[in-house]
């Protein structure tokens, strides 16, 4: 069956798994082991918790002595299963609320915006702090209650465009500044609608974006009065991980040793002239 999963419980407790491509066979049989070796530690696909109170009710299943499916049979990623007719698991694809209820992804996009717009002001609240593209977008859908199954990548750039361009007509600094990338904590090319809202030239070179995000992250500080911000107003700052590369990039240069008033010649490790003193 297309994109579906099915498990049969018997009365034993255990259940059968017809894989239809979505890859949970792996999944399901971790769990079988963790119902058979209840005190062992599963480390299940999937990022998979097996809680206690999940297992009293898969267990609890048989009782009636019929057929029906595990409530938890499903990855831990916040995606909740959908039944249709007995002993069937479905996993939601697209945009839904926790209660079950599917949306389109533009109503799901109008209603994260104003989760990060609000977050995205907490994180203006602490000097040159900033936060990452998925830690936006796993607690836009906390706060929202709203989840999805598409990629982070192809949502979150119109999410926070929304956001950049509330912040532009409220005459705001550019909050979506203060996303970085986690792997390289670069803003990325996502940046050009921040320009483009402003009415500004695209910066091409990759170094001088980053150092105008610096600044755009500095007008959020000083606009949201952010905690630690020095009296002077501080100072446009890369992101940590960005910063540690540039540095890491830096070629040292030696500093060049002390010579001899007298002689010229380059003193010792002693600090005196072999010949003068």
């Amino acid at each position: 069956m297309a994109h579906a999963e099915k498990a049969l419980l018997n009365d034993r407790g255990a259940f059968l798994a017809g894989e239809d491509g979505l890859g949970l066979g792996p999944f399901l049989r971790a769990r079988q082991a963790k119902l058979e070796h209840p005190h062992r530690e599963l480390r299940a696909p999937h990022d998979a918790a097996v809680r206690s109170t999940d297992l009293d009710r898969l267990r609890g299943t048989a009782a009636d002595g019929g057929l029906r499916v595990a409530p938890w049979l499903y990855p831990a990623s916040g995606r909740q299963p959908c039944t249709r007719g007995k002993g069937e698991t479905i996993v939601p694809r697209g945009y839904w609320r926790d209660s079950g209820d599917a949306m389109s992804a533009e109503d799901a996009w109008n209603i994260w915006a104003p989760h990060a717009y609000d977050l995205l002001v907490e994180v203006a609240g602490r000097y040159h702090a900033v936060i990452t593209y998925g830690e936006v977008g796993k607690e836009v859908q906390d706060r929202s209650e709203v989840r999805t199954s598409a990629l982070l990548h192809n949502w979150i750039g119109a999410v926070l465009g929304r956001v950049v361009r509330h912040a532009h007509r409220q005459g705001h600094p550019p909050l979506t500044a203060l996303v970085v990338h986690k792997d390289d904590g670069k803003v990325g090319v996502g940046y050009a609608e921040v320009l483009q809202v402003a009415g500004q030239p695209p910066v091409e070179d990759e170094m001088e974006r980053e150092r105008h995000a610096a600044s755009a992250r500095l007008d959020c500080y000083r606009y949201f009065q952010a905690s630690g911000l020095p009296v002077d107003g501080g100072k446009p700052a890369l992101a940590p991980r960005l910063e540690q590369a540039v540095r890491r990039q830096r070629p040292i240069v030696p500093q060049p040793r002390p010579t001899c008033r007298r002689c010229g010649i380059q003193l010792p490790v002693s600090g005196a002239c072999d010949y003068c003193d």
